[in-house]
């Protein structure tokens, strides 16, 4: 706000990242009874590598990487305290690995870290892209594809009529 009010030549967006497979949880002090892990869907670091361009080329207010962000978000908007209900009773508990915490000794606040990695350990399945993210990121391709799917799904229709 103070930035428009003085006419600064450029735009902030709040990038708003779905979980990462970065090593945040593995620096991070952690004060929970088990390791804590990441609820899916997980994506690749790249994925907000590309959003953070996208950002720097295209002035957006916000960008959400990831469906699920973008879909708790809205939820959120929507029905605040049933998403507050739901994220306390189904995702807050999936946040809790079956491994035991490490030492709290091990975070880097006051040191650097050794690990020179960009991927954390996440051991599922890490989302290359995120197709929510892409689509709101490459507006009329998303467009030119939904044209494309009506036209489609006409065309199937009046064959099928006969």
């Amino acid at each position: 706000m103070e930035l428009e009010h003085d006419g600064a030549p450029i735009s902030v967006t709040l990038i708003k990242p779905g979980p990462i497979d970065t090593p945040f949880p593995l620096n991070a002090r952690n004060y929970l009874d088990a390791e804590p892990q990441h609820v899916p869907p997980v994506y690749a670091p790249e994925t907000v590598a590309r959003a953070v361009l996208h950002a720097a080329a295209t002035p957006t207010r916000e960008l959400y990487v990831g469906g699920g962000a973008k879909g708790i978000a809205a939820s959120g908007d929507f029905a605040p305290q049933a998403t507050e209900q739901t994220l306390a009773a189904v995702a807050i508990p999936r946040t809790l690995s079956d491994k035991p915490p490490l030492p709290r000794e091990r975070h880097i606040l006051y040191h650097p870290t050794e690990r020179l990695e960009e991927r954390g350990d996440y051991p599922g399945v890490v989302q290359p892209v995120s197709l929510y993210t892409e689509a709101a990121t490459h507006r009329k391709l998303l467009g030119v594809g939904l044209i494309g799917a009506g036209l489609a799904a006409a065309l199937w229709r009046s064959s099928r009529r006969g």
